[in-house]
């Protein structure tokens, strides 16, 4: 070999020496003390859960969907919630968290990987059901869903020679039933089942399997008109109604819980396990139709914003941390309560009032309203259904989902109407 060949593989030798010494002696991203779990996802969302050192915080978190970056901003906290959207539904993404001092990487999480819901269909048979008129105005107010062969409808129902306020679906057939309190018959207006056996009517009477079980009617509840019913036990019930009425059944005794309002509650709703529970007030009847919506915490009631929303609200429905709704003269949503505005969620779909928002799902929610109102929420948008389901001179007043088995009740005329869904 010529010494100029020489020299030359030795400097190439001496350099690639220096280069992986280098290599070698710089310090690897820590991967053990910051890790990234997809903590829930939609269609078009996905939620991650970031736990990380305390010796990290204020460095600067960078999120990676692939190779794009999502988010960058200093961490806070050893344990941080992370929200991305714009997906495809029924895809899969692959994320990966980084944290940085300067330009330099300290610590890099595991990837993971998000696979996003697929939408839910649009494709119902439907079912409608009309009962009495003949002896008066009739209406259902409320129903409750235990399984598709045991469904509870409530109201007044009027029939050219008698009066009922429920009926029960067997599988099969409706039979109207008249259920009275001490001899007495009234309106019923809210009922909520836990079970075959443990289903309440206006949360002082309650159907045990075989038979109506009457409860003392405590001073709390009295003089009060009651709208609706949430509980996750019969020893753990809410019931609220007209005067700002808020109560709490513990399987004992009742208490009644401050509102702060004197506006007519109409709708309750909760998550047991995060024991987050939501009521929504209005004032349908006076002239000033304010609206404000209530968070429930042990004894207390608190006001939440409700801007920009000036008309009156009626119903509600959420998915702790995930999806909030209400809905009344038109049908808002949040991703959090911490969000700043109500966001408008139908985009003009329809320009009926929402009397009622139910779901299964975060991919599978539904609306009802005046004039016969549908609407369903698959993931990704919402469909009407009014051509199918519409009451000319009527509304459905509450809706109940269980899977692929929907139930909405109300008025169309003088009658009591049900309409069943099925997919």
């Amino acid at each position: 070999m010529k010494p100029r060949q020489s020299f030359f593989f030795f400097l190439c030798s001496l350099l690639f020496t220096l280069s992986s010494c280098q290599r070698s002696t710089a310090p690897l991203p820590d991967t053990k003390n910051l890790q990234l779990k997809v903590e829930d996802v939609s269609c078009t969302e996905a939620w991650l859960r970031l736990t990380s050192s305390p010796a990290y915080y204020g460095k600067n978190l960078k999120l990676l969907r692939g190779d794009s970056l999502i988010i960058s901003k200093p961490l806070t906290a050893n344990d941080t919630l992370l929200y991305d959207r714009g997906l495809w539904p029924n895809s899969p993404y692959t994320y990966r968290a980084r944290v940085y001092d300067g330009g330099r990487v300290l610590s890099q999480s595991p990837n993971v990987t998000a696979t996003t819901l697929d939408t839910t269909s649009h494709d119902f048979t439907w079912q409608t059901y009309e009962f009495g008129g003949q002896g008066g105005s009739s209406a259902f107010y409320d129903v409750s869903i235990i399984s598709p062969t045991d469904i509870w409808a409530v109201g007044e129902i009027y029939t050219a020679d008698d009066k009922y306020n429920a009926a029960h679906w067997d599988g099969e057939k409706w039979e109207l039933k008249k259920i009275t309190y001490g001899g007495w018959f009234w309106t019923i207006n809210t009922v909520f089942a836990f079970s075959h056996n443990d289903v309440w009517f206006s949360a002082f009477v309650k159907w045990n399997g075989n038979r109506v079980v009457e409860y003392p009617i405590p001073d709390v509840l009295t003089g009060y008109g009651l709208n609706k019913t949430w509980g996750t036990s019969d020893h753990d019930l809410y019931v609220v109604g007209n005067g700002g009425l808020i109560a709490h059944y513990d399987g004992q005794k009742w208490q009644r819980i401050e509102s702060g309002t004197e506006l007519d509650l109409t709708d309750i709703w909760g998550a047991e396990k995060q024991k987050q529970i939501l009521a929504v007030a209005n004032d349908l009847s006076g002239e000033t139709l304010r609206t404000t919506i209530l968070q429930i915490r042990n004894t207390t009631a608190n006001k939440i914003s409700s801007n920009p929303v000036f008309y009156p609200l009626t119903t509600l429905w959420f998915i702790p941390y995930r999806k909030y709704y209400v809905g009344g003269s038109g049908l808002y949503q949040k991703n959090f309560l911490s969000d700043g505005l109500w966001k408008n969620g139908l985009y003009d779909i329809t320009q009926y009032y929402i009397t009622s928002i139910r779901g299964s799902a975060i991919n599978d929610i539904y609306a009802v309203g005046s004039y016969g109102e549908f609407l369903h929420w698959n993931g990704v948008k919402w469909k009407s259904f009014i051509y199918k389901t519409v009451l000319n001179n009527g509304a459905y007043g509450s809706i109940s989902v269980k899977g692929n088995f929907i139930i909405a009740v109300g008025f169309n005329s003088a009658k009591a109407v049900i309409l069943k869904a099925m997919r």
